[in-house]
């Protein structure tokens, strides 16, 4: 829509991060200063890429058992690695498989056309004219005469011969799959995932002696489709259009590279059952020992994970897998979500857990195998594809490792604004519950783009604000912030090595001018370690108020370490963070129940949510505040009080949630009729104040008017 925006991507994150985390696009404002768009572009340039130059192997197949997997300059990084599937899980891999060296590649283009040039030469002139022009029309209508060019192409009688006899072991009436695999892919460094094409091809129709059709390995085809054919065409997917892209992005010699080819038996659609793709985390210790943490995406039958037809979404499994010293391995199944081709009565895609549980232990051989070729380094990720066939049978045919961006160190950070909703954070090291009863409030900001160096800290990038909160039972909304807000003016300090950026204002309620402070803190670690980018509602906002009036606190201390304790503040101070306002309660929420009960029958029932317990390695956790379902309040009123709202009721929750205090405010509550209002007036019932020591006690007590406290 001719708008300007910033997407990043990023792997693994927090324990607390959902799935939805690794991507993000937000819109930038219609301005954005040339120091950002120069910061960008910068980052965006590629590094150079380092790959293997393709070299002559003397013969143009080779068994995949006497291909090493780090023979990517004679078979390409996709049939080097291949030999790690059929040396540790020969049983559950393609067999039989060969390599399609760069020796028959190198002799396919020098081939003469009819004008005297080699193919290479006539491919050269072409894409260069192409460039000469600047138009992309042009470059695209260039690289598909190209694609044409080598599918027309030929092999002489001894290259055909050679093959031939190589695919002996294969049926001849079942369909040969031919997989790309070039040297400039499947490496440590570059996947090339997508850039180039594979495909069947039928043996019989070249043997047969004759060009008539049908297939002989597909009678529904109505002409032959020869293993030539096939081989042809994957090689002219050397000039798919994103593929040569790619290749000039990163700047590389085109004499340099080239095509290989994996083949084996294809699988015809009919007989798979599942097919998915996993990513595995791998990190290995002394001696044998490991962990291995996956991520697999399963979906029924062929119907593709990457790339479906449909909107068709797979299932996720996440797999965790420890082996000690000793041999032992301990597995751990979650299931995360289903596909959307669930059938009535199924609850999974394959056998649940047996079937993860064995694929995991089939991708963790080969991960463990792969440590002798990656001898540089502790941990690594791979990238499996797999299949379930018929009749019962787990494939694993293909292995390669994804590249991690390096991490970046101390990097400038570049702040891409547009706009954020914040609200108050109710877990742990947030303020006291007071002081998050007194401030919780709403924050809509529109913030303005900017590089965050020294020069960027010297002026607010909050463009705009809107301010919400409940005010003696009525809704204030403050607009047009922060520049026109009375006294307003900006700051910038640091305090416990984080760079504070602070907008002040005052406002004057009932006699009273208080001092507010909006603090965004520039994190010391970037949410992406491998990016500068931090989104507005990345930074880590701060709310303080600091009062004339001292204000009236009140604390139980833990672990039943004595009573309650009253304390005067003048200075209020929360964190604020992002506020969804798409997020909605899920079943794998944590709903929480908790009671205290007071005299004469009266009680306090509360239900709240919390998130779904982190599934990743842990140092403990404390889980914070999801969302309130209700609080019911008995004997305060001639009818129970509900509170269902976000501004009546507080929680914050003490270390690992060992502790709990609760804050309900039902003149906060949207709704509560005036009747019920009267009765806490004339019963001198302003707030209620919940102390929960989890294990141990829970204890309630009566905020009046005066503020004074005493048990419910």
């Amino acid at each position: 829509n001719g708008r300007m925006v910033m997407f990043r991507t990023k792997a693994g994150g927090g324990i607390n991060q959902s799935p939805n985390d690794s991507a993000r696009v937000i819109e930038l404002e219609d301005d954005l200063p040339e120091s950002v768009l120069d910061a960008v572009a910068k980052l965006k340039a590629p590094s150079s890429l380092k790959f293997e130059a393709k070299k002559t192997a003397g013969v143009y197949t080779k068994p995949i058992k006497s291909v090493k997997p780090n023979d990517t300059e004679y078979v390409g990084g996709k049939a080097a690695k291949f030999n790690l599937l059929r040396k540790y899980i020969p049983k559950n891999s393609p067999d039989p498989a060969i390599a399609i060296t760069f020796d028959l590649w190198d002799e396919f283009m020098v081939q003469r056309l009819a004008n005297g040039k080699s193919l290479s030469e006539e491919i050269a002139e072409r894409l260069a004219k192409a460039h000469e022009s600047g138009l992309q029309a042009e470059l695209a209508d260039a690289l598909k005469g190209v694609r044409k060019l080598i599918r027309n192409g030929e092999f002489v009688e001894s290259q055909r011969q050679a093959i031939i006899a190589a695919l002996e072991p294969f049926d001849k009436d079942r369909k040969i799959r031919f997989r790309s695999s070039t040297n400039v892919e499947d490496s440590r460094y570059f996947t090339g995932a997508g850039l180039y094409s594979s495909y069947s091809g039928c043996l019989l129709d070249d043997i047969d002696d004759d060009e008539v059709g049908p297939c002989g390995c597909d009678e529904s085809k109505p002409k032959e489709r020869g293993v030539f054919r096939a081989i042809k065409r994957v090689y002219a997917s050397f000039y798919n259009n994103n593929a040569y892209l790619e290749r000039r992005r990163f700047e590389i010699d085109e004499n340099e590279v080239g095509m290989a080819i994996l083949v084996h038996h294809s699988f015809p659609d009919e007989f798979e059952l599942a097919n998915g793709v996993a990513v595995s985390d791998y990190r290995k210790y002394t001696g044998s020992a490991f962990n291995m943490w996956s991520t697999l995406s399963t979906q029924f039958g062929a119907t593709s994970v990457a790339n479906p037809d449909t909107t068709a979404v797979p299932e996720v499994v996440s797999v965790s897998g420890y082996r000690s010293s000793n041999g032992s391995t301990n597995r751990r199944v979650t299931f995360q979500s289903r596909s959307s081709l669930l059938r009535a009565g199924e609850d999974h895609v394959m056998k649940w857990k047996s079937d993860y549980e064995s694929l995991h232990a089939l991708l963790e051989k080969v991960a463990s195998g792969f440590s002798r070729y990656a001898v540089d380094r502790e941990d690594y990720t791979l990238d499996f594809e797999y299949k379930k066939i018929q009749p019962d049978k787990l494939i694993v045919k293909q292995v390669r490792e994804l590249p991690k961006p390096p991490e970046l160190k101390n990097p400038i950070p570049i702040l891409a604004g547009g706009s954020a909703m914040l609200r108050l954070y109710q877990g742990e090291h947030g303020g006291g519950v007071f002081s998050r009863h007194r401030l919780k409030s709403v924050w809509d900001v529109s913030a303005l783009s900017r590089v965050l160096n020294t020069a960027g800290q010297k002026a607010s990038f909050v463009d705009k604000a809107k301010w919400t909160r409940v005010i003696d039972g009525e809704t204030v909304e403050v607009g047009d912030g922060l520049k026109n807000w009375d006294g307003h003016r900006f700051s910038s300090g640091t305090v416990n090595n984080t760079k504070f950026l602070n907008d002040h204002w005052e406002e004057t309620r009932d006699g009273e001018t208080v001092k507010y402070k909006l603090s965004a803190g520039i994190p010391r670690w970037m949410p992406d370690r491998s990016s500068p980018i931090l989104f507005t509602d990345e930074m880590q906002w701060q709310l303080q108020a600091t009062y004339k009036k001292s204000r009236t606190d009140y604390q139980r201390q833990a672990f039943g370490g004595g009573g309650l304790k009253k304390k005067k503040v003048r200075t209020d101070q929360i964190t604020l963070t992002l506020f969804d306002l798409t997020e909605e309660i899920t079943p794998d929420d944590l709903l929480q129940k908790r009671l205290a009960k007071g005299k004469g029958g009266k009680k306090i029932d509360v239900e709240f949510y919390w998130p779904p317990a982190p599934t990743g390695p842990t140092a403990g956790y404390t889980a914070p505040l999801k969302g309130w379902k209700e609080t019911v309040i008995t004997g305060l009123t001639t009818e129970p009080i509900s509170l269902k709202g976000w501004y009546s009721q507080t929680y914050a929750p003490g270390h690992h949630n060992f502790w709990e205090e609760f804050l309900l405010e039902p003149s906060k509550e949207e709704g509560i009729s005036n009747e019920q209002l009267e009765e806490l007036e004339d019963n001198d019932v302003k707030m209620i104040y919940l102390f929960i020591d989890r294990g141990r006690s829970s204890n309630a007590y009566i905020i009046g008017f005066d503020d004074e406290a005493r048990p419910l």
